[in-house]
Parts: structure tokens; sequence; C-alpha cells
């Protein structure tokens, strides 16, 4: 199997049949079936450091959790760099649709996993699985090349000045800068819409195990939450209510001034990158609600 491509050493391996099906719009999610005739996925890129560790850690949870998933059935151990991952096919209904048609169930349901999956990685730092410590000078990076890279747009576009850039940049590292340990925290950062499966039961499945050193820590994860509320649902201003009372929830747990820090951040990769940069929000009827409501969201002025 030397000179095979990861998906070809896989279906030989396992015996699958490619359906030719790929899921979610990424190749490297593809719909295969045993030899069982189970249906199956087979991931064959963007596989984080440590998503084979957490899923293995996530099947050996006991009682109730807030999220299921998926099963894996291939490596069976935690062998470095997987070339791919042959996990369970989740049939259901994904949880964006119902960010557009009941946004309070769905905010409700990313909110339980955020806390659940916060909890799992506690202990998964408890047990070794993932480090104790956050490495904050990958933090930093992170946060500074998207802060430039995400308002490139908007500035371009004279949305913001440089006056307010700055000011929204200092004051974000400024914080993180006072406890950089706390400020930042391992999340999974995709925990809305895409990323979440309801199954035939109702049973809330999230896709794509891993953890990335955020700021925000345990709420930066609602905030992304609430940021694909704003992008996703047909009529913003309908859902601005509910948003912001659940902003004000935040900032009541863990402080204004964190809060509306991260999630200016936030906006700024909403506006900057979901938006501007993608034509069908860009040019659609309602851009210029969006556009006036992710402004007065990096102000504060809400």
């Amino acid at each position: 199997m030397k000179n095979l491509s990861p998906v070809q050493q896989a279906i030989a391996q396992h015996r699958l049949t490619d359906t030719g099906e790929v899921l979610n719009g990424r190749a490297h999610n593809r719909k295969v079936i045993g030899p069982d005739g189970n249906i199956m996925v087979l991931k064959s890129a963007r596989i984080e450091r440590y998503q084979l560790r957490l899923l293995l850690a996530a099947a050996l949870r006991k009682g109730y959790t807030g999220f299921k998933a998926q099963k894996l059935f291939a490596p069976s151990s935690a062998v470095p760099n997987p070339e791919y991952l042959l996990l369970e096919y989740i049939e259901g209904q994904e949880l964006k649709e119902l960010y557009r048609t009941d946004l309070a169930r769905a905010i409700n349901i990313s909110k339980a996993i955020c806390a659940d999956y916060q909890a799992f990685v506690e202990e998964c730092q408890k047990d070794h699985t993932l480090p104790s410590h956050i490495d904050t000078e990958h933090a930093y990076g992170w946060m500074g090349r998207v802060f430039h890279t995400w308002i490139e747009k908007i500035m371009a576009n004279e949305l913001l000045s440089p006056t307010e850039a700055f000011q929204l940049s200092n004051t974000l590292f400024a914080l993180a800068r006072q406890d950089p340990q706390n400020f930042f925290g391992f999340v999974h950062g995709n925990i809305h819409g895409e990323h979440i499966i309801l199954d035939r039961q109702q049973q809330p499945y999230l896709l794509d195990l891993t953890v990335e050193p955020r700021p925000g820590a345990a709420f930066y994860d609602v905030l992304r939450a609430l940021d694909f509320a704003l992008l996703e649902h047909p009529d913003p201003e309908a859902a601005l209510p509910l948003i912001i009372k659940e902003l004000k929830l935040l900032k009541a747990q863990h402080g204004e001034a964190a809060v509306q820090a991260v999630w200016a951040l936030r906006c700024i990769g909403l506006l900057g990158v979901d938006i501007l940069n993608n034509p069908q929000k860009a040019n659609a009827a309602n851009y210029p609600v969006r556009e006036k409501i992710a402004l007065a969201m990096i102000r504060g002025e809400y």
C-alpha cells in the first residue's frame, strides 16, 4: 500500500465501498459503506492535533453528557499523526436549520454543548489527554493574525476608522496580558449549526472534536454560536433581542470588558470574512442591516 493515498489505503484495508458522495461540501469527508453494509464517514484531511485522542476519550465517558460524539472505527488507538479517521455516519438534521427557524432552541442546544464540552476538556486535562497549560505564545499569535486578517476588508471599505481599529486591538491584548493562562483556554471553536447534528431521537452529535487555544476560554464557544446566529438567521433584527440577552448573561458571569473585547473580535470576523468575503451575503438585500448590526456589536453600541 506504499503508493496509495490515505483514502485508497483506508478503502483497501477496511474493504470499503466509496459511494462518491462528499459530505458537507468537504472533499476530505466521504460517505463510504463497510463490508457489513454500515454507512460510515472517511475523513482524510484536516485531522487536528488532538482529534483522535478526544474521540477515544469521548467514547469512554459515562452517564449523561450534553453531546454525543461519532463512534470511531479506525484507528482503534492513539497513533501519532493518523492519515485518516473512519467514523460513524449520523443521519439527522443539521442544527443550522434550527438557527433559521427556532433560534431560541438552537442557541440553548449550542449552550448546553458548550458547557459540557468545557467539562470534557477539563476531564481530558486532568487525565493528561490534553496539556494542562495553554501555549500562550501560540494563542497570542493566532489572535494577532486573525485580528489583522479579519479587519482588513472592513478597513478597506472604511467602515471603521484606524483609531477604532487600534483601540479594539489594544483593549483585547491588554486584557490578555493581565492573566493569559486564564484569558485563553482550550475550546472547540465551532459549536454551532454546521458542526452539530440532531439524530432521529433529537440527540445532538458534535462533529470534529478538537481543541484550540482561544481568547475568552469558557465563553468563546458561546460567542461563536451567537455570531453564527447573526450570520444565518433570515431576519437579523428579529434575532437581536435574544442575542443581546445572551450577551448580558455572559457579561454578568465573566465580566463586561472581557466578553465585549472577545465579542468585538468575533464580530470583526463575522463582518470582515463571513459577510464581506461571501458574495452571496455581501450582495444580499439585507446586507445593510447585517453590516449595521455587526458594527454596533463591534463598537459595543447595543
